[in-house]
């Protein structure tokens, strides 16, 4: 803790923590978008602040039957709910999602501590799903909120008059596999060919099993070599350098105490994996056709159950950390005496 009793470290875990928050957002917008996802029909909602009581107050250990005190509720309140916030308006802003945002300030008389409470308890979550990560998630009625915010926002930018409105600035349906394809395969058959003879393209990009080739025939498509990997129906095919990262060899994934950045199209390492396994240069970063890249460390570009769901709890992880410090203290007091 600092001079003033401020816990230090849950402030440097939960800073880091945020930190990550744009690249996993830039992740689920690549994804989107070679799914053909256009930007204007994604829509982003925001956290809720379960902080504060029936009058707006901050909460207490009192009427909030818990451990934690105001100091900690406000806490939690600065540095948890207010920066998962700004870090969805951020990423609604600079990938053109649509808002539904707001929840923070609407849940606020509705929090942790009041009896009409739109917030799951730590007691409630224990009751109702036998463990502890249900808690700080909205209640039944909480959702209700979420269910009738989005269903207006959903309502009233993709009808027009009951009609369905025309999507803007729609992306480009993505081309896919459409049969299953075995290792040896020269010739696949597709669904919404978009390429061209002499294209280089990328199957099954951003996973342990993408690989690259070139198209010499069409009909459906036909590389100048076998592929080395079995593909099932559905995987999707881009034109090398078309999915940021598709083929970036990344050597770390993002460490939880560092401040990412995205990496433009094309920023891959020196070298890459020959199909012998040895390493090769490349002056372009981008592996010669006919290369695999099971081997190697592909970046995540793709959504992460992991990452993402642990977001859920970190209201509960950052209480539960000050809950911790503050006993520690408690402890070393009576110690001391």
């Amino acid at each position: 803790m600092d001079d003033n009793g401020v816990p230090t470290l849950p402030l440097d875990f939960m800073n880091n923590r945020i930190a990550t928050q744009p690249a996993r957002y830039d992740k689920i917008d690549t994804w989107l978008k070679s799914a053909g996802v256009s930007p204007d029909r994604v829509f982003m909602f925001d956290y809720p602040n379960s902080t504060r009581d029936a009058n707006g107050n901050s909460c207490t250990a009192a009427n909030s039957s818990s451990s934690m005190t105001q100091d900690e509720w406000l806490w939690n309140e600065a540095h948890v709910a207010y920066p998962l916030n700004n870090a969805v308006a951020t990423a609604i802003s600079v990938h053109g999602w649509q808002p539904v945002t707001g929840f923070g300030p609407l849940f606020e008389r509705h929090g942790y501590c009041t009896t009409d409470r739109w917030i799951t308890t730590l007691q409630d979550s224990i009751a109702k799903q036998g463990g502890i990560h249900g808690a700080f998630h909205p209640n039944p009625k909480g959702h209700e909120l979420y269910r009738d915010r989005i269903a207006e926002a959903l309502k009233g930018q993709l009808f027009v008059n009951g009609e369905p409105r025309p999507a803007q600035n729609a992306v480009q349906a993505p081309t896919l596999l459409a049969d299953d394809t075995g290792p040896g395969a020269k010739e696949v058959p597709v669904k919404r060919d978009h390429f061209q003879i002499g294209d280089r393209v990328v199957i099954d990009p951003g996973t342990g099993i993408a690989e690259v080739a070139t198209i010499t025939g069409k009909g459906s498509l036909i590389f100048d070599h076998p592929l080395v990997f079995a593909h099932r129906a559905g995987t999707l095919i881009v034109l090398d350098g078309e999915l940021p990262g598709a083929l970036a060899l990344a050597s770390q994934p993002i460490p939880a105490e560092a401040t990412p950045t995205t990496a433009p199209a094309g920023n891959v390492p020196s070298q890459i994996l020959s199909p012998s396994g040895a390493a090769t240069p490349s002056s372009n970063g981008v592996p010669p056709s006919g290369t695999s890249l099971a081997n190697t460390s592909l970046p995540a570009t793709g959504y992460d159950p992991r990452r993402l769901s642990s977001l859920a709890v970190l209201l509960l992880g950052a209480g539960g950390i000050a809950l911790w410090f503050r006993r520690r203290r408690a402890a070393g007091a009576d110690l001391g005496s």
